[in-house]
């Protein structure tokens, strides 16, 4: 199952935009790919470029999918807090409906902008 997770993490890599943190890993001598002789090696392996090492695969596996898991358990936390405050709770609600009221006005201003510019 880890296939196309290491294979997505092994482009992202090679395409490492100049001084994203991958690009930055890449030049470390741990992360570089350079010298690696353990057979076990990622970089050794078939159909994997030698210029990516182990160590830069996992830190880009990191970087790339750790956060899903961190961002649903802290909206978990976060929706299981607001129930144990109903109080709490109500607040956060009418906030929300009334930032939607203002980004509905604004679309409803904006397309009748639209509408009436497109029939000039």
């Amino acid at each position: 199952t880890m296939g196309p997770i290491r294979e997505f993490a092994t482009l992202a890599c090679e395409s490492a935009a100049e001084g994203s943190p991958l690009a930055l890993l890449s030049r470390r001598d741990s992360h570089s790919g350079n010298g690696a002789t353990d057979a076990n090696d990622v970089a050794l392996r078939p159909g994997v470029p030698r210029n990516v090492s182990k160590d830069l695969l996992d830190e880009a596996v990191t970087l790339l999918f750790a956060g899903q898991d961190t961002s649903a358990a802290t909206l978990s936390w976060t929706l299981h807090l607001l129930s144990l405050h109903p109080e709490k709770q109500e607040r956060a609600a009418e906030e929300v409906r009334s930032v939607l009221r203002e980004s509905r006005t604004a679309d409803n201003e904006a397309r009748a902008a639209t509408t009436i510019v497109s029939k000039s």
